[in-house]
């Protein structure tokens, strides 16, 4: 862990437009500069994020959305197995960037009961989000929503 006093500034933009009733679309940019007192690196921390997020009302029944998110490189330990055990001291490790895409499709047949479809990392991106933590490939989850009215 880094330990931070204050001295670790980050710069935060969004922009999000509402085009029309029926189109929204934000975009916003994250860079920070990380100062560590205890540790020689801010682990798992990016210098940079950013992403961007749209929904649109296709028709009054179908509706849609994505998002594409972007997160810079950091650094982490690996270690191989138990430290004290062992003559092996961990070694600091660079995990690549990585750009993730998600979309999403519904069809709303009233008020109550809807259909979905989502699609997850549709770029199919082989990425470590922390060290030997790799991230499941190309996923879709199809389902089917009913909204109880209790009044």
């Amino acid at each position: 862990m880094y330990k931070s006093q204050g001295k670790s500034p980050s710069v935060f933009v969004e922009i999000g437009v509402d085009v029309n009733r029926d189109f929204r679309l934000a975009i916003n940019a994250e860079a920070f500069d990380y100062s560590t007192d205890t540790e020689t690196e801010a682990w798992n921390l990016p210098d940079f994020k950013a992403s961007l997020n749209a929904d649109y009302q296709i028709t009054e029944k179908w509706y849609s959305g994505a998002n594409i998110f972007y997160v810079g490189e950091r650094k982490d330990l690996r270690s191989y197995g138990d430290t004290q055990l062992m003559d092996t001291a961990p070694e600091t490790v660079s995990l690549d960037s990585y750009l993730d895409l998600n979309a999403h499709l519904g069809y709303r047949f009233n008020d109550q009961l809807s259909t979905f479809v989502k699609g997850s990392n549709l770029l199919n991106n082989d990425y470590m989000r922390w060290t030997n933590f790799q991230v499941q490939g190309l996923q879709v989850l199809a389902g089917v929503t009913y909204k109880f009215d209790f009044q």
